[in-house]
């Protein structure tokens, strides 16, 4: 049986501006420059708000799910930064699959620290 875990896609330094303000509701947020960022899904964090990015329509509309990662949504001004970050929640996600597939091993893996000899039961 094979485990697939998807994560989000980042990409360094992926930072723009927003072209238009957005309510608390709107769920489409249209970007200046975005090449640096990925194809979704992916997260964005727009001042405290962090934005989960489901598709892009176009280069410029990113898709959106508001208030993730238990933030909340916000008014934002034309004109803020829209960055893409890795987030608390990516890395859990992470974390929890490194500790499944680690669960499911069939043997202990010891994996030493310095000069001590690696060891496996």
């Amino acid at each position: 049986m094979a485990v697939v875990t998807t994560f989000d896609k980042v990409s360094n330094n992926a930072v723009t501006t927003l072209l238009d303000g957005i309510t608390d509701s709107e769920l489409t947020v249209t970007v200046g420059s975005d090449t640096l960022f990925p194809a979704a899904p992916f997260f964005i964090s727009i001042q405290d708000e962090i934005l989960s990015v489901i598709d892009r329509p176009s280069n410029d509309i990113f898709t959106v799910t508001r208030a993730a990662q238990s933030t909340s949504a916000a008014v934002h001004a034309l004109g803020v930064a829209v960055e893409l970050r890795v987030t608390a929640g990516s890395v859990t996600a992470i974390h929890t699959a490194i500790n499944t597939a680690e669960n499911k091993l069939p043997y202990e893996i010891y994996i030493p620290f310095g000069d001590e000899p690696a060891a496996v039961q």
